[in-house]
């Protein structure tokens, strides 16, 4: 018995933030920011660490929200310390961490397709992204005769959970699904080949903060929190999670506004949650909770 083909619905809104997330990453940019006294100048080369990127981008945003100065503190010569502080005009001091929750293979991949992320291909019709799983082989992957034969047929949009020869061959070459749109002059016809974004793609912000719960709750969280109730003499600690693509359900849903409606499971002696979607890019948006008992959004640019 032929059993019928499984349908993937790609939304208005995956397709907008596929383009903008393919926009983002197809420009040479660089970000200034200004933490503590001094410019630093970040670029997306690779020549400065993730832990460097995160810890600034956390900077720029507890310090642009409180209104007040936040330093690196741990690096030489006070490496093993927690990562920030948070300096109050009163003489206050708080403690912060920061922490992301990403995924080495992922990223792995993401580098990898950064290579080749979008070829032109006259012989197509429409502008197409295709969605690799991490375990993905580039070298083994032969996207424009798949994309040929798949226009060939009708098919603007396909994932690999149906049952069909085209299926089988999606899962095969380790490409999670397929979907296209009309080009544009500014994304004419061809493809772009990304990491799986759309794992997880509608998140609101109660799976937010229940990612959030779990990841604390881990190894790495853990010491993190290990790490904040060690410090001494501060008045309060902050734990500021960075959000990463691959996270992309929680991550789409703080950079589009979403605010959750309970509370967070905060480990004894952590009075802030920050969650900060990571992307460097105009603006920046983050959810928090603070000692007032409820959550607060900021955008900073």
């Amino acid at each position: 018995m032929t059993r019928p083909p499984v349908k993937i619905t790609i939304t208005h809104r995956a397709r907008a933030e596929c383009l903008r997330l393919v926009s983002t990453a197809a420009r040479t940019c660089c970000h200034r920011e200004l933490i503590g006294s001094s410019v630093t100048r970040f670029e997306l080369n690779g020549r400065v660490s993730t832990k460097e990127r995160d810890e600034a981008l956390a900077c720029l945003v507890l310090q642009t929200v409180l209104g007040v100065r936040v330093e690196r503190v741990d690096q030489s010569p006070l490496q093993g310390h927690h990562d920030l502080e948070i300096c109050y005009t009163d003489g206050r001091i708080d403690a912060a961490e920061v922490v992301s929750a990403r995924d080495p293979q992922w990223m792995r991949l993401s580098q990898a397709i950064a290579h080749r992320s979008y070829m032109g291909h006259a012989d197509l019709t429409r502008l197409w992204f295709v969605l690799v799983k991490p375990t993905a082989s580039l070298k083994e992957l032969r996207v424009p005769a798949l994309l040929r034969e798949l226009e060939s047929q009708g098919i603007n949009q396909i994932s690999d959970l149906g049952y069909g020869s085209v299926h089988l061959r999606l899962r095969n070459l380790g490409i999670e699904s397929c979907f296209s749109t009309a080009p544009t002059e500014d994304h004419p016809v061809g493809f772009f080949m990304m990491p799986n974004v759309l794992t997880a793609w509608i998140g609101n912000g109660n799976d937010v903060v229940q990612f959030c719960n779990a990841f604390v709750a881990d190894d790495l969280g853990s010491r993190k929190v290990a790490k904040l109730r060690r410090a001494e003499m501060v008045t309060e600690r902050h734990l500021v999670n960075i959000l990463t693509p691959d996270q992309l359900g929680p991550h789409t849903a703080v950079h589009t506004g979403e605010i959750p409606t309970q509370p967070p499971d905060l480990p004894h002696g952590v009075e802030w949650l920050w969650i900060i979607a990571g992307e460097w890019s105009a603006a920046t948006r983050a959810i928090y909770w603070s000692p007032a008992g409820q959550w607060s959004e900021a955008l900073v640019s």
